[in-house]
């Protein structure tokens, strides 16, 4: 049972880490329109382990929305 504690706390670790390498805000602007819309997460960077600001972003980039360069 230990082991497999460590393993799962271990698991958390990797995953809030590699989480941390995903934006916290994405800026993305409609050409035709000029509307700009912002996912932004409510997490911290390295919380984000849901990945809701990708998902976000690809909702309107689907609607033909340019992602902005900081």
């Amino acid at each position: 049972m230990r082991s497999l504690t460590s393993t799962v706390l271990f698991a958390l670790g990797i995953a809030a880490v590699l989480a941390g390498c995903s934006p916290t805000s994405i800026v993305l602007r409609q050409p035709e329109t000029g509307q700009v819309a912002e996912c932004v997460s409510i997490w911290p960077q390295a919380l984000n382990v849901f990945g809701d600001v990708p998902s976000c972003a690809e909702t309107f980039l689907q609607q033909r929305y340019v992602q902005q360069t900081p």
